[in-house]
């Protein structure tokens, strides 16, 4: 009873980050949620919106398959959720998001940029593409574009922690952007 509880509050605080915009924690309490079997279904699926709008698409596939594995119904909403999976446009957007990475780990940092603002891109950005958009900027020389980029990415999640890393960088003097540019960002 008290571990149900326990759970039931996890959801709700959860439940009230996401609604704030703060999914990278809410994240954290669904989990912990479905983990105490509070309502374990509307907890692994909202973690798993959570995680599709960080940009955590494996997560999210995993916390909807979990869904799935406890309540098979029709009424589970998230039949609906794992269909984005299939369709074309998502495809489209892994495609070039995975090229863009690879451009990225290459140093072709336009080649990403180009990848990132594709059409069907745009359509479906998520806090991981528009981060890794920023850096492809950053590393162009365009730290206002990449703050743009980051700031937009801090508008699905106001607490992602590495959009506010990357935040940092465009911060500093000028002095430093050199130093933290031959960093390892990714």
């Amino acid at each position: 009873m008290m571990r149900q509880s326990l759970g039931q509050c996890y959801l709700s605080q959860g439940l009230r980050l996401s609604q704030g915009r703060r999914l990278s924690e809410a994240l954290i309490y669904l989990k912990q949620a479905a983990a105490l079997q509070a309502d374990q279904t509307t907890a692994y699926n909202a973690a798993g919106l959570c995680a599709y709008r960080l940009g955590e698409i494996n997560e999210a596939r995993a916390l909807w398959q979990e869904s799935l594995q406890i309540d098979e119904s029709t009424k589970n909403r998230a039949h609906g959720y794992m269909k984005v999976f299939d369709t074309e446009e998502f495809r489209y957007f892994m495609q070039s998001f995975n090229q863009a990475l690879s451009s990225m780990n290459k140093q072709q940092y336009r080649a990403a940029r180009v990848c990132l603002l594709q059409h069907h891109m745009k359509k479906m950005h998520n806090a991981a593409s528009l981060n890794l958009l920023g850096l492809a900027r950053y590393k162009e020389g365009k730290h206002k574009e990449a703050l743009r980029a980051w700031q937009q990415s801090l508008a699905i999640d106001i607490s992602h922690p590495k959009t506010t890393y990357y935040m940092t960088l465009v911060q500093l003097p000028k002095s430093l952007w050199k130093r933290w540019s031959d960093e390892k960002l990714l």
